[in-house]
């Protein structure tokens, strides 16, 4: 990873510290504050920017053999692990818009999610767009860039039953997330253009990074399908998804018609064990899509969707101890049943 410090992969150290120090006053011009936001998402998208221009403009040199796998591919796989493990263990500093607006509040969970409201006002540019229709716009692009690339797929990959079941996960969830959800959520806050199109352009990326590896990439053993990290993975996914989906429609129905920040504790599901079950459940989805693909891109993706929703579920822990103080279940933990 020491490669991606320099200033020819990513961010150097240099720039990212003149940047925090830059941003060190909310009211220069180059900082959009968004109350918790940190460095961490920035240098994510300015590292997924050089990697999806680097891949359509540049020459393909393989430098990592996992199958077949391009240095693109490769690349953009290793910045997805360096900024997840840049994300989780330094301090956050505030600098620029995140694509964890897909996390939002409001838009994901109505009443559920237990924040300060008055620290999470963003920058607005451009008009507001009716929320149900940002988090379509937002979200789409990573099933269709997935299906994109598996209409386009090798030939390898329309015979192995490996390839076929991956594609159908990576839809599966994202279909529901882009194109049902909406249709569950409450109508929520309008989405500022600026936000959206931060989390429209990480979908994108992430819906060519993870499309084209099982397309292209990823090749398997015929009976790979039998195997244990595949017999493992598909059924975590499949539990992931089902805790994730019922947890959100346990926050959606906190609120009651017509009420207007009335905080709740959420119970029921795994809001037994933990306070963000919500992301609780997406994290275990995407540990089991790892464990099912046996690939650098998925573990680059699991790692990343940890590193960028656990701080949040840990927030959202300390909040609504605050909120409830007394009250709040002593045993429930943050984001992993039992430990954390």
């Amino acid at each position: 990873l020491w490669p991606l410090r320099t200033s020819t992969h990513g961010l150097p150290p240099s720039a990212l510290s003149n940047t925090n120090r830059v941003c060190g006053a909310r009211s220069h011009a180059l900082c959009i504050h968004t109350g918790r936001v940190d460095s961490q998402i920035t240098h994510a998208c300015v590292c997924m920017l050089h990697v999806a221009l680097h891949s359509f403009f540049s020459t393909t040199q393989p430098i990592c053999h996992t199958g077949r796998v391009d240095s693109q591919i490769t690349h953009a796989c290793v910045c997805m692990l360096h900024v997840a493990l840049h994300s989780f263990f330094s301090t956050t500093q505030p600098i620029c818009v995140t694509v964890s607006v897909m996390q939002n509040a409001e838009s994901r969970s109505g009443a559920g999610e237990q924040e300060k409201k008055e620290d999470k006002k963003p920058f607005a540019l451009g008009p507001l767009i009716p929320a149900r229709v940002a988090w379509v716009i937002m979200e789409s692009p990573a099933p269709i860039g997935c299906l994109i690339w598996w209409l386009l797929r090798d030939p390898h990959a329309d015979t192995n039953w490996m390839n076929w079941t991956l594609f159908v996960l990576f839809e599966i969830h994202y279909i529901h997330r882009a194109f049902i959800f909406p249709l569950r959520m409450r109508a929520g806050s309008p989405m500022p253009l600026n936000i959206m199109f931060m989390a429209w352009f990480f979908c994108l990326l992430n819906g060519y990074l993870q499309g084209r590896a099982i397309a292209h990439f990823n090749v398997y053993d015929t009976n790979e399908i039998y195997s244990l990290h595949t017999i493992i993975g598909v059924p975590l996914f499949f539990w992931g998804l089902f805790v994730n989906i019922q947890s959100d429609s346990i926050l959606l129905n906190l609120r009651k018609p017509g009420e207007v920040k009335k905080y709740r504790i959420p119970t029921g599901g795994m809001f037994k064990y933990v306070s963000a079950a919500n992301y609780f459940g997406e994290i275990v989805e995407w540990t089991g899509f790892a464990l099912a693909a046996w690939s650098l891109p998925s573990t680059a993706f699991a790692l990343f969707t940890f590193s960028n929703i656990g701080p949040r579920g840990l927030s959202n822990h300390a909040d609504l101890k605050r909120r409830f103080k007394g009250s709040y279940p002593p045993e429930r933990a943050a984001l992993i049943p039992f430990i954390w």
